[in-house]
């Protein structure tokens, strides 16, 4: 199956959840920023991919999500990993995916109205904090990379309330320094 049809049947699923989704058309990429245009909000009258569209988004903020993207630079999953850890949480629990960089998306059920955060640092975990506009999805890939989700993937989803609420043992991420 090709990843353009795959991209249907995520932004359906997505929809099915009551979150709305993009199809996006990614033409460059430059190191962690991805040039894009021409978004277009998915229906289920789309039944196939314009020319060049190949990343979905999900919609942030509205939907009712959050993302906690955490960096791929050196030692920041590491650091993550630490923090959950020393939180008591389990990265099990959470709804998380691989990005193109080897970061990690990971989402949670949010509903306040917050600009999102760029550039954050805690220890050695680099993130940003995104509560709106969209956040690149599986299976959106880029020449030899792609998002792939690790522990449950959105078709494991029955509602939006299997995506947890932001843990209050994380809350501290919001006070990071910008670094």
């Amino acid at each position: 199956m090709s990843s353009h049809t795959d991209i249907l049947k995520y932004c359906n699923k997505w929809n099915q959840l009551g979150i709305k989704t993009f199809i996006c058309k990614v033409d460059k990429i430059f190191g962690i920023k991805k040039l894009h245009k021409n978004s277009i909000e998915f229906n289920n009258d789309i039944d196939q991919l314009p020319e060049g569209y190949n990343f979905l988004g999900v919609k942030l903020g509205e939907s009712g999500l959050m993302c906690l993207d955490v960096e791929g630079t050196n030692g920041s999953i590491q650091e993550f990993n630490r923090i959950i850890e020393n939180s008591g949480l389990k990265i099990d629990d959470f709804f998380i995916e691989k990005t193109l960089n080897d970061g990690l998306h990971i989402y949670f059920r949010f509903n306040k109205k917050i600009k999102n955060q760029y550039g954050l640092k805690h220890g050695d975990m680099n993130f940003d904090l995104l509560f709106n506009g969209k956040s690149f999805s599986a299976p959106s890939k880029y020449q030899n990379k792609n998002y792939v989700f690790i522990n449950k993937s959105v078709f494991d989803l029955d509602s939006i309330n299997d995506i947890p609420e932001f843990p209050e043992k994380l809350i501290f991420l919001f006070h990071a320094s910008n670094i």
